[in-house]
């Protein structure tokens, strides 16, 4: 039966209204019907059914493909240059929230509650675009793991495109609901002065309640002009430093809720007015599909970046370290690990020229091209690995499903060790004449000053910690095989050593963690590409 419905669900979601199809904003796109929508005359097989997560009681309903004007007409009060009225057609259905994701549905997914204004059913708040990925990342995994998803499906953001087609219903007006909007309406500014429940306002056309208000609502895009003429099945900008909000927001006047408005925020910021709705639609639809010949086995570089990468070949290895080892940590018991797929990791870390490259700035205190990018923030290099990502698949450098990512913490462990079981790689003991830790400089130097270790790669230890992907806990009990770390946690793993701490605090097995928002002068990065589910 499971196997039924995820063939069933994925035949709805594939289906195009082609050339020819029922389209455009006199076709209901909701798959509601009662007394004051009628269905218009389509192939039953593109209809599709509400239906709702079950383990979070989150009902989501369908929207048929259809084409309708993005933006707003030159005459409307309080329109932006932003805003470009253009005509935007939709090739594939998608399903989306009846309403904005809940705290409680938060919380049973992530496992805990980061919102100010606390309620179960108010829509949940101070999440960043980081954090909502993470949600729909866990969200995928675990309807996957139920056998309620089909391959290829997975809960994203909706493209911005998706949202302003659903939020106006079929209408062409500032609002769904005219070109006016009361507090009777919609939570704005002169309602209750903080969110509230969901569907507490009347629905739209389509059944969706609160597109207009209560909170600001995540959307896939980074934020950037829309193009010049009529755009079919549009994803956004390929890169940039904001991702795209929309809707208003409880603290808002009605114009910021119209349903062009569009307003960017850079994808680590988390605040008590944005939040999200869930969509669900086939994983790489929001991205261009490209040829490369990234081949298994093969050291390549990053042309723009002059970023080398090295490729490290599957294998099982002793993380963590025996207790006679000296400096060794009660969070560092030893578990054989299993990585049952290869991956590729920089050679070096990432410098400073590669970051601004990327990201437009360099934040580093210790100055100068070569060196490693420091002062970054776990969530400052998740963008900077989005935003590179972005570029190279744009480019037709990336195949569908990879991305530049953090290493795993065991794979940044399994590559550093480079085969060896002693304290460090190149032995039990480690002087600053073979890594930048403290007796050497005093301060970051450019990479690849120091030896490589027996895989090729340089400052393994020292120079910089290295932010890897992991939450920082405790490991698993026994063997593993290709192990994540804990699924939500307050800290991020770090690695390696720096410039200003002793040999003791590089040793492979050393593993120290920070809150993803902090950042210092001794914190850097090393690159991985791999499939992005990883």
């Amino acid at each position: 039966m499971k196997k039924l419905l995820a063939a069933m669900l994925v035949a709805l979601l594939m289906v195009g209204c082609g050339d020819d199809g029922e389209s455009g904003e006199d076709s209901p796109e909701s798959n509601q019907t009662s007394a004051e929508t009628t269905p218009a005359k389509t192939d039953s097989s593109a209809e599709g059914k509400p239906f709702t997560i079950a383990d979070l009681s989150m009902d989501m309903l369908w929207v048929k493909p259809g084409t309708f004007e993005m933006g707003s007409p030159l005459g409307e009060a309080k329109r932006r240059y932003s805003e470009t009225p253009h005509t935007v057609t939709l090739s594939r259905g998608f399903y989306l929230g009846k309403h904005e994701v809940t705290q409680s549905q938060w919380e049973k997914v992530m496992g805990s509650n980061p919102s100010r204004y606390k309620g179960g059913n108010r829509p949940v708040e101070k999440v960043s675009w980081t954090d909502v990925t993470s949600f729909c990342n866990k969200l995928t995994a675990s309807e996957r793991t139920a056998g309620r998803l089909p391959p290829g499906m997975a809960y994203q953001l909706p493209t911005e495109a998706q949202w302003e087609y659903a939020c106006r219903a079929g209408t062409k007006t500032a609002f769904s609901f005219g070109d006016s909007l009361t507090s009777g309406q919609a939570n704005i500014s002169g309602g209750p002065r903080e969110t509230t429940d969901v569907g507490k306002y009347p629905a739209n056309g389509w059944g969706f309640h609160d597109m207009h208000g209560n909170v600001w609502e995540w959307c896939a895009d980074w934020y950037g002009d829309y193009p010049t003429g009529a755009a079919r099945d549009p994803v956004g900008p390929a890169g940039g430093s904001d991702r795209v909000r929309r809707g208003g927001s409880w603290s808002r006047t009605a114009d910021r809720a119209r349903s062009a408005v569009r307003r960017g925020r850079e994808p680590a910021v988390g605040n008590d007015y944005l939040g999200f709705r869930l969509s669900l639609r086939p994983a790489g639809e929001a991205e261009p599909q490209v040829q490369v010949s990234v081949k298994a086995g093969t050291a390549f570089t990053i042309r723009d970046l002059g970023l080398d990468l090295l490729w490290v070949k599957p294998g099982a290895f002793e993380m963590g370290s025996p207790r006679t080892e000296a400096g060794s940590g009660s969070n560092e018991s030893i578990q054989t690990v299993t990585l049952t797929e290869g991956f590729w990791l920089g050679k070096h870390e990432v410098t400073q020229s590669q970051w601004e490259k990327v990201m437009g700035s360099n934040p580093s205190h210790f100055k100068g091209a070569n060196r490693p990018v420091g002062v970054v923030s776990w969530t400052d290099v998740t963008s900077f690995c989005d935003k590179l990502t972005a570029l190279e698949r744009k480019a037709g450098r990336l195949p569908a499903g990879m991305a530049y990512q953090l290493p795993t913490e065991a794979q940044w462990e399994y590559a550093c060790r480079a085969g060896t079981k002693t304290a460090f790689s190149f032995g039990d003991s480690l002087t600053s004449d073979q890594a930048n830790i403290s007796g050497g400089p005093g301060e970051t130097t450019a990479v690849g000053k120091y030896p490589a270790n027996g895989w090729g790669f340089h400052d393994m230890h020292g120079n910089v910690f290295e932010w890897c992907a992991d939450w920082y806990g405790d490991y698993q009990v026994g063997a593993a095989r290709d192990p994540v770390g804990p699924a939500v946690g307050s800290y991020r793993v770090t690695r390696g050593g720096s410039w200003d701490y002793t040999a003791n605090y590089a040793r492979p097995a050393y593993r120290p963690s920070y809150e993803p928002a902090y950042s210092y002068n001794n914190l850097g990065f090393r690159l991985s590409l791999r499939p992005a589910s990883k």
